[in-house]
């Protein structure tokens, strides 16, 4: 969850998977020790000269993964607020709802 930032991932070598998630309900920051349902919005492979953006409150969690060769990305983020960090979560494996591609998370 990159909350607080806009950035932009390039492609510069190699292939990218990115998977692009958003919190799902009124709290953006739900509380640590309990879990919550994110839902994709993107899974796109960057490739060289192709982007992925995420901003403040859209596709602002993400899943990055090399392609068997590796990979290399040109990484920009600006934050709105000097105290803005990055913060990782658990992913359930498979959705809880497929047709939505609802997922269940928590803080780690």
């Amino acid at each position: 969850d990159h909350r607080q930032y806009n950035g932009v991932l390039a492609g510069a070598e190699g292939e990218v998977r990115v998977r692009n998630f958003e919190i799902v309900g009124e709290n953006p920051v739900p509380p640590k020790g309990e879990t919550f349902r994110i839902r994709e919005t993107q899974n796109g492979l960057l490739t060289p000269g192709r982007c992925s953006t995420l901003s403040r409150r859209r596709d602002n969690v993400h899943d990055v993964r090399a392609g068997g060769e590796g990979a290399r990305l040109f990484d920009i983020f600006t934050y709105f607020d000097p105290a803005a960090g990055s913060h990782s979560m658990e992913v359930g494996e498979r959705p809880l709802d497929p047709d939505l591609k609802i997922y269940e998370a928590a803080w780690k």
